[in-house]
């Protein structure tokens, strides 16, 4: 193509299908720039990068990609997919907005929302963005609309979206998904000086960290969509939920290495970067421990509230697009008081060790910790069980290990009081799974789950089946040999 020879064809032009975006000649032109001639465009190398700081010098691209997260990358880029990305407040909102503006049409409020009646925008799609997260099968609807009028779409005020991110489908192959993780300290001590929510001072700073919510693992409770922030409490589990959501999405961007993860990120994708696209200002020129004026208790105590977000943080900037050095110390072990400095030296080196810059984390491990947590006595089996599919042999292996519900493992008399048992209300929600998996594993080992003809009432893509605490077992059967094990003619089961 930039030989002059190759000519860009929009699949869409011989769609057989109505319901795709309008046709080539009705859409809105790509800018100029994208498609100006070879001669006439800046070159991609090192006018695209800003030279890189000391601490960015080992800055990398070694980027795994699923087979699911590289077909959504090419739907994208054959304008079948919608990239979706996820704005938690200062982590980079307004520079992904400018950069994808340069690229397509957007909604016209910061890349998240627009006006009803904008031309051509049906006034549904309105509530579509603002109901979020999307449901599993809202995902398919919503993507599918979208894209007919936008190639991206963000969504903000993360921390006060009703559901979980892990209700949407991210991996519908026609959604894209991003996220900009950054420090969590920086971003809180950001939030704060930007929107004035602190008075600069000793007293001021421990009254904000004191009483606001995202001075709390703020971005741990964003992503899981409850209440996470129990501080140095926080139990570990929540960052294993946590890391097992972001690997469902397509691409993880380390804001310490903004710039280079949007170059890399339009080379992906085939679409243009412009380095003068607005940047998020620096709102600091001194590290988090100078601004709180070496406050030894301060700064600890930030450090021991958001331990699991700064876990998080660690792990996500090991497994985003472009891994760098970061900007700053994850942990500032500097302090005169030498008791201070070793605990500081000590939270350093376990989040240190928990860094792999080449190895991404395997889909396995968190099936592996399911299991271990079956084995240590914390999690609970839960069988979903398809007539004539060896539930009640599997109920009999069950009761030979432990204590199960006393009818067929479903329900019965030992059934604690005030808990809906496993023939009403399943399968469970994103919440419900939450909720009671920790009540029923103080009673029981393993509970089933009965579909017959007319149930269930629910997607099973509602259940976290990623909960750390829950291992889940399903039998599957020859469709034949199931047939004729029926006393009549099945007419279906909705799985």
């Amino acid at each position: 193509y930039q030989g002059g020879n190759a000519l860009i064809k929009d699949p869409i032009v011989e769609t057989p299908y109505s319901d795709y975006p309008k046709p080539i000649q009705d859409r809105k032109p790509l800018p100029t720039k994208t498609l100006a001639p070879v001669h006439d465009r800046n070159p991609l190398p090192t006018k695209m990068l800003a030279p890189l700081s000391p601490t960015r010098m080992n800055a990398s691209i070694d980027y795994h990609l699923s087979p699911i997260q590289e077909l959504q990358i090419q739907n994208y880029k054959n304008h079948d997919a919608l990239m979706l990305h996820i704005h938690a407040s200062r982590n980079a909102g307004e520079t992904m907005c400018a950069w994808a503006k340069l690229n397509g049409p957007v909604p016209s409020i910061r890349c998240y929302d627009f006006h009803d009646g904008d031309p051509g925008i049906p006034s549904i799609l309105h509530n579509s963005t603002l109901n979020r997260p999307w449901s599993h099968n809202e995902t398919t609807h919503h993507v599918k609309e979208l894209r007919k009028h936008f190639h991206m779409v963000q969504w903000t005020n993360v921390a006060h979206w009703p559901r979980s991110v892990n209700e949407t489908a991210w991996e519908n192959p026609n959604l894209l998904s991003t996220i900009v993780m950054r420090h969590p300290i920086e971003r809180l001590i950001s939030y704060a000086l930007h929107f004035n929510r602190v008075v600069v001072n000793n007293t001021g700073w421990w009254s904000f960290v004191k009483y606001d919510d995202r001075a709390n693992n703020g971005m741990l409770g964003n992503i899981l969509g409850f209440g996470a922030g129990q501080g140095e409490g926080t139990p570990e589990l929540y960052v294993e939920m946590a890391k097992t959501y972001l690997s469902r999405f397509t691409i993880i961007i380390d804001q310490d290495c903004l710039d280079e993860s949007l170059v890399t990120l339009s080379e992906l994708l085939d679409v243009t970067y412009d380095e003068s696209i607005p940047r998020r200002k620096p709102t600091r020129h001194q590290s988090p421990r100078s601004i709180f004026q070496n406050d030894d208790d301060l700064y600890e105590y930030l450090v021991r509230q958001n331990r699991r977000d700064l876990e998080l943080y660690t792990w996500a900037k090991a497994r985003s697009v472009v891994r760098c050095n970061p900007s700053s110390p994850i942990v500032e072990t500097a302090s005169e008081n030498e008791a201070v400095a070793a605990r500081l030296a000590t939270y350093q080196n376990d989040l240190i060790q928990s860094i792999d810059y080449k190895v991404p984390e395997s889909n396995q491990s968190l099936k592996d910790l399911q299991i271990r947590n079956y084995l240590d006595g914390n999690a609970l089996m839960l069988h979903s069980h398809i007539t004539h599919h060896g539930g009640t042999s599997l109920c009999n292996w069950a009761k030979e290990n432990g204590a199960t519900p006393a009818f067929a493992c479903v329900y019965g008399d030992n059934w604690p009081k005030g808990l809906p048992n496993a023939r009403d209300k399943t399968p469970w929600t994103f919440h419900e799974t939450n909720e009671y998996v920790p009540l029923l594993r103080k009673h029981f080992h393993l509970v089933s789950w009965e579909y017959t003809i007319t149930n269930p009432l629910r997607s099973f893509h509602a259940t976290n089946w990623l909960h750390p605490n829950l291992v889940s077992v399903i039998v599957m059967r020859d469709p034949l040999d199931r047939l004729q094990s029926e006393q009549e003619a099945p007419r279906g089961t909705n799985v």
